[in-house]
């Protein structure tokens, strides 16, 4: 198996590497509830319960099996945004998200669409970019109107990622007239309050993703 525990193996006292863990988790969490099918969450797994590696621990009646439960403000932070990530995914499959895919983005209908940061859609070289900084639309207008465009609806979702060590910029498609892209939920601040953006424009930090929704409305914050 080929894995990298972000910097130390088994336990640290790093507070950067323990947050970097955390948030990792979180991005995993972004990954698994919003994708296509049934969300399969094993207890514990939201709070780094990996049983150091061991995949058959039913025997094993200590440390590597048990969960710790204790209420702190790291295990508060994780079950909260587990939360709001599920409520997330509720409201998004009772909007009839997730229906179709198809692979040639050149053809319409689709409802999913992959774009880089200048909000404009990947193409094949792009996805040889080792930054891995990549943005899903998930669009209800299924098409785009170009074959090299975008064009979004009420509603629209954006979920970025950036797999990379350093940030980016992020620039989201136009949106129809008096609606806004608002930020909903960003795993580097798991605890920010959803906010509208100004100018279209998401500083995306270092291993964090994102999660962004068309919205009507005026004004920021």
């Amino acid at each position: 198996n080929r894995g990298w525990n972000c910097g130390a193996e088994g336990a640290t006292d790093d507070p950067e590497i323990n947050e970097l863990r955390r948030r990792q988790t979180r991005n995993m969490l972004i990954t698994l509830l919003l994708s296509q099918g049934v969300p399969m969450l094993r207890a514990g797994d939201e709070l780094l319960q990996t049983q150091q590696g061991n995949n058959n621990v039913y025997c094993q009646d200590n440390e590597l099996s048990w969960i710790d439960w204790t209420p702190n403000f790291e295990a508060r932070q994780q079950t909260q945004f587990l939360s709001q990530i599920a409520r997330l995914r509720k409201s998004l499959v009772e909007r009839n998200f997730f229906i179709r895919y198809i692979w040639d983005l050149s053809s319409a209908p689709a409802s999913v669409h992959w774009i880089r940061r200048d909000g404009q859609l990947m193409s094949e070289q792009d996805w040889h970019d080792g930054k891995a900084q990549v943005g899903v639309l998930l669009s209800r207008s299924r098409a785009a109107k170009e074959p090299d465009a975008v064009s979004t609806d009420r509603d629209d979702v954006v979920i970025v990622f950036n797999a990379h060590h350093e940030p980016f910029v992020m620039q989201f498609p136009e949106t129809p007239d008096r609606c806004y892209w608002r930020m909903l939920i960003d795993t580097f601040h798991p605890q920010q309050r959803p906010i509208n953006l100004r100018d279209g424009q998401f500083v995306v930090e270092p291993r964090s993703s994102a999660v962004f929704a068309v919205t009507r409305g005026f004004g920021w914050g």
